[in-house]
């Protein structure tokens, strides 16, 4: 097995796991992928390769995909539902059954259990599964398909036996209830000149330290919040600014003196309180946006759609600015639809609703927003001819041609998709190569 180390200027705060190596000789042989199989039982095993061998590809396929799900759903639930809930924004998690396999696939990497090569292959696999699995759909996995997803899965999930507790994540994780950290440590210097995931996941696992942890570990925590916090405020994308603004919000509801005292002396440091929410009803926005972008990732999308965006369309004639970037990305992600098309009857309620964005709306989105929103970056850097120009039509409708973006590469993306130049995808390379390293 590679250690394939996810890069930094200097050196990983932590380590991905990389797949296990299958010689090309052996790629094409189901046989052959199969033996290296190590977290299935032989009976498992002897079912995918028996459909393989009577011409059952999707069976087999879909048989050793929903395997492979089952694993990496089970490494994850190691840190807990409520930390699952913290690193996707969500409030809470009944189950991880209800979390799309783009987003576990997106977790799995985030916390070192998978590479940026394994993140990019399995996702790609997932659009495949969910599309001709879906119920419209009435062509076949080829057999190609199918070996290459078989490939992916063994090398990166199903060959694969980790240790959980052994991840350089999970390491970092203790020791930032352990240890207390102070401003000239490494692992905050390095965290300035990371990649955006690695700041996220420290941030996010903080906060959901502090919700569960004892009296002993909470002080040290509170302190390392403080530190880490303070030192990369500048650096968060909006929504982490947000999770951190509730979570002083709900010091104040909960009477926690403690994280209520932390809170106020990080968010006087950092002039943080436009962060903080205003109502109950940004967050009701949030929510629905955060199910539809959900639904999305999902089998049966096209199906699943339109409930979401009615529903979204239905909460109020204006958008709140504090739900705005959670909205436009499910919103826009509808509209751009994936390899295999849109959801038709989605989009006369999508239109609706971007007819409701402002003017000052759509400048911060092309000013700070796109560059936070990973789903839209990989879907325009990554996406055929036909999404492209489904995102260029949507520009052309509803977005103001007139803006000025000091930002160089948030100005090439707006600039692109006003023009419809085809330098959008890789601009959108660039800014995703920042968030992703």
């Amino acid at each position: 097995m590679s250690n394939d180390l996810i890069v930094l200027e200097k050196q990983p705060l932590w380590k991905a796991y990389g797949g296990v190596t299958i010689s090309s000789s052996e790629q094409t042989n189901i046989n052959a992928i199969s033996s290296y199989i190590k977290v299935l039982t032989p009976k498992e095993t002897t079912k995918i390769v028996t459909a393989f061998e009577n011409n059952m590809f999707d069976m087999g396929v879909e048989y050793a995909w929903n395997r492979a799900i089952k694993k990496l759903e089970e490494r994850l639930e190691v840190f807990g539902l409520e930390f699952i809930a913290e690193m996707l924004g969500l409030e809470y998690l009944e189950s991880i059954d209800s979390v799309s396999n783009k987003e576990k696939i997106n977790l799995a990497f985030e916390l070192g259990m998978i590479d940026k090569t394994a993140k990019m292959k399995l996702s790609q696999a997932n659009e495949k599964i969910n599309h001709f699995m879906s119920n419209d759909s009435e062509d076949e996995l080829s057999f190609i398909d199918s070996l290459s997803i078989m490939l992916d899965i063994t090398q990166y999930i199903l060959g694969n036996n980790i240790d959980v507790n052994s991840i350089e994540f999970k390491q970092f994780r203790e020791k930032l209830k352990t240890h207390i950290f102070l401003n000239t440590d490494k692992e905050v210097e390095l965290l300035k000149s990371s990649p955006y995931f690695f700041i996220k996941t420290t941030i996010r696992t903080i906060l959901n330290l502090i919700k569960n942890t004892d009296v002993t570990e909470k002080s040290k925590i509170l302190n390392n919040a403080i530190i880490f916090i303070n030192a990369l405020w500048n650096n968060l994308f909006i929504e982490d600014k947000k999770n951190i603004g509730r979570t002083y919000a709900q010091s104040i509801n909960d009477g926690d003196k403690d994280v209520f005292k932390t809170f106020s002396t990080i968010l006087d440091k950092v002039q943080g309180y436009d962060y903080v929410p205003e109502t109950t009803r940004s967050n009701a926005y949030i929510k629905v946006a955060k199910s539809y972008i959900s639904a999305h990732y999902q089998m049966n999308n096209f199906y699943n759609e339109p409930a979401y965006a009615t529903k979204l369309n239905n909460m109020g004639t204006l958008i709140p600015d504090f739900a705005l970037g959670e909205c436009l990305e499910a919103v826009l992600l509808s509209v751009i639809g994936n390899y295999y098309g849109v959801s038709g009857s989605a989009q006369d309620s999508n239109k609706k609703l971007l007819k409701k964005v402002t003017y000052e709306q759509w400048k911060e989105f092309f000013s700070i927003l796109i560059l936070q929103t990973q789903n839209i970056l990989e879907d325009l850097k990554n996406g055929n001819s036909n999404m492209i120009d489904r995102w260029f039509k949507v520009v052309e409708e509803f977005v103001p041609k007139d803006f000025n973006i000091k930002d160089n590469i948030a100005g090439n993306i707006y600039k692109y998709s006003i023009t419809n130049n085809k330098k959008l995808s890789a601009e959108c390379g660039i800014a995703l190569g920042k968030i992703l390293g």
